[in-house]
């Protein structure tokens, strides 16, 4: 059942990303942030080991992948710029790939 509750939340969060990058949605996009903050709190609370920083890293490594790949697939004049989201992408898959590094 914990994996279910570790899933679902960034399974929300990359979905959001995704309709709101690519449906040109400004709030599903700035939404998907908050969602995915609360993904990381679920992943902590329903583990409660530090096994739950792995866990974290690996949404915040996802997440940033998701980022990036959308950036090569955005149209010019859309309210985010492809160079910003690729760099939000980056940012992401560094730190989940630190997160990834905590024991």
């Amino acid at each position: 059942m914990n994996a279910l509750y570790e899933t679902l939340p960034i399974g929300a969060a990359t979905s959001l990303l995704i309709v709101g990058v690519l449906g040109s949605r400004r709030f599903l996009f700035v939404a998907s942030f908050p969602v995915l903050v609360a993904a990381c709190i679920v992943a902590l609370a329903a583990d409660g080991t530090s096994a739950a920083f792995n866990v974290i890293g690996g949404f915040l490594f996802l997440f940033g992948f998701v980022c990036f790949a959308l950036s090569r697939r955005l149209k010019s004049g859309g309210f985010v710029s492809r160079a910003g989201l690729g760099a939000i992408g980056v940012l992401f898959i560094v730190l989940g790939f630190a997160g990834l590094m905590i024991i």
